[in-house]
C-alpha cells in the first residue's frame, strides 16, 4: 500500500484546478487496485478550488508556510510514500512499476520519477528530464527533509536513488 502526497507548491506556476484534478484522476486506478490508501494535498496558501477538489476526492489538505512536507510525511498512513508534483499525469505503467518496487522491498532505496523526454537532448539523456515525483520509504524521506522542503531539494538528498523506468507526462 502507498500514501500519496500531492505537492501544489512546486509547480512552475500556480497549479490550476484542471492540473490537480487530472493528477488525482490518474490515481483512481491505484485506489481500485488497493495500491493507493490515502492522498494528502499540501499547499502554502488556501484556494477555494483546493478545498472543493479535496472534498470531492476525499483527500486531506495541509496548508502551511513551513514544515508542511514533514507534517504530510508524518501524517501518511503508509510507510511507502509517493510525492508528486501537481500536473503529473499518472498512467497504469507507473502504478504497476510502483507496486513492483514496493513488493520487491523499497525500504533501502528511493525512486525518482521524471517527466517524459521532450526534445532531442532529453531523449539522449533521460536523466536530464525534470524530476516530478519521488517514491520512497517514510524513514528515508524524514531523514532527508530539512529546512529546505522543496521537492527538488529532497530528491537530491534521498539515499540510494534510482530512476523509474516509466516517465510521466506533464500537463502544462
Amino acid at each position: 500500500m502507498l500514501s500519496i502526497i500531492l505537492d501544489l507548491r512546486c509547480s512552475p506556476h500556480q497549479p490550476s484546478p484542471d492540473m490537480v484534478v487530472r493528477t488525482l484522476a490518474g490515481l483512481v486506478a491505484g485506489v481500485v487496485q488497493t495500491l493507493v490508501r490515502d492522498v494528502t494535498m499540501i499547499a502554502c496558501e488556501r484556494h477555494d478550488f483546493i478545498d472543493a477538489i479535496a472534498d470531492e476526492a476525499g483527500c486531506d489538505i495541509l496548508i502551511a508556510e513551513h514544515n508542511v512536507l514533514t507534517a504530510a510525511i508524518q501524517k501518511a498512513r503508509e510507510d511507502h510514500i509517493l510525492i508528486l508534483q501537481a500536473g503529473a499525469l499518472i498512467d497504469a505503467d507507473v502504478l504497476d512499476e510502483a507496486r513492483e518496487e514496493i513488493e520487491s522491498g523499497l525500504a533501502h532505496r528511493s525512486l525518482i520519477m521524471r517527466a517524459r523526454p521532450h526534445n532531442f537532448i532529453t531523449r539522449l539523456y533521460p536523466d536530464w528530464c525534470r524530476a516530478v515525483g519521488i517514491l520512497a520509504h517514510r524513514r528515508n524521506l524524514l531523514a532527508c527533509v530539512g529546512k529546505d522542503e522543496r521537492l527538488s531539494a529532497l530528491m537530491r538528498h534521498v539515499p540510494h536513488r534510482a530512476t523509474f523506468a516509466s516517465h510521466l507526462r506533464i500537463m502544462r
